[in-house]
This record gives structure tokens, sequence and C-alpha cells, in this order.
């Protein structure tokens, strides 16, 4: 038995005519989608209330993605936190600006959040050119499938 035709069969019976029911293939992309989205609307919420102060990098680990801790004061209590440089590296002790949300100090970043929130939404704006892609595919493999059936 051909192993290759085996698949080949098999893959022209599944997608030969494909069922509209494959579409939940892209259920991660919606919903990779939904969560981007909300998590750019909580970074956009964030950064426009949020505000500055200087702080310090306490530690590095690099196992954990190269991350850097640090400290900063907000109201004479100390908060702290752990970022992943983008561009530049750290050294420790070094001073660092410290964005953070007043509501909750202990949310906060080595970069502006409005920066992060972007960075978030990039990716979903490809998710919808795949679903409508797949579900375009989808509808003209029926519809080419439905015409060849219709006799003439």
């Amino acid at each position: 038995m051909n192993l290759d035709s085996s698949f080949g069969a098999r893959l022209g019976r599944t997608w030969g005519n494909p069922s509209w029911w494959n579409l939940l293939i892209m259920l991660p992309w919606v919903l990779g989608v939904g969560f981007m989205v909300y998590g750019f609307r909580v970074d956009q919420i964030k950064a426009a209330r949020e505000q500055t102060t200087r702080g310090q990098i306490i530690s590095h680990d690099p196992p954990n993605h190269d991350r850097y801790g640090y400290q900063f004061v907000v109201n004479g209590k100390v908060h702290s936190g752990w970022a992943i440089p983008e561009t530049s590296e750290y050294k420790i002790g070094q001073q660092v600006l410290v964005y953070y949300d007043p509501l909750d100090p202990d949310k906060s970043a080595l970069g502006d959040f409005a920066e992060s929130g972007y960075r978030i939404i990039g990716p979903a704006a490809f998710c919808p050119c795949g679903i409508c892609g797949v579900s375009l595919f989808i509808f003209l493999r029926r519809r080419s499938i439905r015409s060849a059936c219709v006799p003439t």
C-alpha cells in the first residue's frame, strides 16, 4: 500500500467537497483575535492614565528570557516588576524610567503601555486575512463542486 496515494486520497475526500464545519479550523484564530483586541484595549486604557517615575534595575535572570528585575517607589511604597528588553540591555544598578498604572502600581513596565498595546494588536491584522482566505477557499471549492454536478 502506497502511503502517498492513501494520503492523497484522504486529502481529496476531505478537501474535495469541504464542509462548512471545516471553518472550526479557524476558531483558534478568532479567539486569538479576540484576546489580542482585548489586550490592546486594556493597554490603551492604562496608557491614558499611566504615570512615570524613576526606578532601578536590581536583578538579571538570563535563563528566563533574559529578563531584568526592577524596583520603584510610589507614595512611599516599594514596587517591583520584570521586563524583557527589546532593544537595549540593562545593567544592575542602572536608573530606568518606569511606567505604571496609578490605580495599581504593581502593573508596571519599562516601556509605554500604548506601545505595548500596538505590539499586541499587530499580529491580529493577519488573522482576519487567514480567516477570510480559508472561508473563501471553502466557498469557491463548494461552488465549483456544485456547478460540476449540475447537468448542462
